[in-house]
């Protein structure tokens, strides 16, 4: 069993407590995945998750890119040339 000390009073408590067996501090915890954990892992965690979907994102963005420019460039065909006019009869 692990223990960390209360934001309070210092005292070693649990890593599970939700409240300091000597001061009452609350502890606020929150249910992750992972178990429970204490705001400072929780803001640790998302801080994590933030960057690895930025880099996500940006790998994506750059497999587009190169997928729209490896891509020849597209033309319109040129159009058939037009038929000879005769000149009006007089």
């Amino acid at each position: 069993m692990t223990l960390k000390p209360c934001p309070e009073c210092g005292t070693q408590i649990s890593a599970t407590a939700i409240a300091c067996p000597q001061c009452g501090h609350q502890i606020q915890v929150y249910a992750w995945p992972f178990g429970y954990q204490d705001e400072q892992t929780r803001a640790a965690n998302q801080r994590v998750i933030f960057v690895v979907g930025l880099v996500l994102m940006f790998v994506m963005l750059g497999l587009m890119y190169f997928v729209v420019v490896s891509q020849p460039a597209r033309t319109l065909p040129s159009p058939a040339p037009a038929a000879p006019v005769a000149p009006p009869a007089a």
